[in-house]
């Protein structure tokens, strides 16, 4: 770089350092990048990514975030970025059946109570159920050490939100974390993709990561998937979701996002074809059965019952079809038959709890 161009972007640093925000609204743009589902090749939903941050003169979107951070305008940089990705994943036209996946900058932990108020008011204006978002816990940052944390975590568990730990492997406490909170999903860190094919010792550590992840309910999507053999090798290791240029590259642009993605289906197919007999005898004892999500009205889990009489419990999913858990009829019963109790479930302030 030149003596003229160093200066030009010192110059523009310091301006931008004394204006960020104004500039931040006028310059950064969010990208989003597919995570797809392994076995399928469908999208299920989207990570979202800062751009532009080079024209302020940043080498990197960390670099801005610690600016920001030590200009005490962090909270605000994250809820216009967050505001501008939630505007743009509403104009999917799927976006009901997505997760978009959101960082959470653990420096914002202890305002975190803020950062869920304002993203809640903006599902709302914008129809988006909260289980749609899934909020990226990084442990580049020790989460676990920040004392308003479990706090943070069981107010974002009654809102309705998703967890996913990010960078798995290069962290602090991710052991601790899977064992003393709620996760949904478990992004394993690029560092062991690269090359998995080619290294049984990172093949046995991202599977066993896998399986421990499995036994807890928890998904696992790999980052950073680059080329056909590794995601080969995710898929052989029991990966659940991809991410990564193989797939797609972020994109600013929403027209450029695939609902599909054909390479994945091929590599599926010799999954599918290679079933164990465990396997093809297990789909054969699979029953069928209705179900309700988590947001409809006691009214539509009554009809369920009463239109299946035969059946006494029902599976619940979340507005993505991934399952919650179950109801049961005799959990009903303990309110049908007490003075009121149906009255009760109805009840606003309940339904929401």
């Amino acid at each position: 770089m030149s003596s003229a161009a160093t200066l030009e972007t010192g110059i523009l640093r310091r301006y931008a350092d004394d204006q960020l925000l104004p500039l931040s609204k006028l310059v950064l743009e969010t990208a989003f990048q597919p995570i797809v589902e392994l076995s399928t090749g469908r999208a299920f939903g989207y990570e979202t990514l800062m751009r532009g941050h080079e024209r302020l003169g940043f080498a990197s979107p960390l670099h801005l975030l610690d600016t920001a951070a030590g200009a005490e305008q962090l909270l605000a940089l994250e809820q216009m970025l967050a505001s501008r990705a939630l505007a743009k994943f509403a104009t999917l036209p799927d976006f009901a059946s997505n997760t978009l996946f959101i960082n959470l900058d653990g420096r914002l932990i202890p305002q975190g109570e803020q950062v869920v108020d304002k993203l809640v008011a903006h599902l709302r204006k914008a129809g988006i159920p909260p289980s749609s978002i899934c909020f990226e816990l990084s442990e580049r940052i020790d989460n676990t050490s920040v004392p308003e944390f479990a706090g943070l975590i069981t107010k974002m568990r009654k809102a309705g939100f998703k967890l996913a730990i990010d960078d798995f492997g290069v962290g602090h406490a991710e052991i601790k974390l899977l064992c003393d909170f709620p996760v949904d999903y478990l992004k394993i860190d690029r560092h062991f993709i690269a090359g998995l094919e080619e290294s049984p010792r990172k093949r046995h550590l991202v599977r066993n990561i896998v399986n421990i992840a499995h036994v807890l309910g928890i998904r696992v999507i790999a980052e950073g998937v680059e080329t056909e053999p590794e995601c080969l090798a995710c898929r052989e290791c029991g990966v659940d979701l991809v991410q990564g240029w193989f797939i797609a590259r972020p994109t600013i642009f929403t027209s450029e996002l695939q609902s599909a993605f054909p390479h994945l289906v091929d590599l599926g197919r010799g999954r599918r074809a290679s079933q164990s007999l465990d396997e093809i005898l297990i789909r054969k004892q699979i029953e069928m059965l209705p179900t309700v999500y988590e947001h409809e009205s006691v009214d539509t889990v009554f009809e369920l019952f009463r239109s299946n009489p035969r059946q006494s419990f029902f599976p619940v999913l979340n507005a993505n079809g991934e399952p919650r858990g179950i109801i049961s009829e005799h959990h009903l019963k303990e309110y049908i038959y007490r003075p009121f109790g149906r009255d009760l479930l109805k009840n606003k302030i309940y339904e929401r709890a």
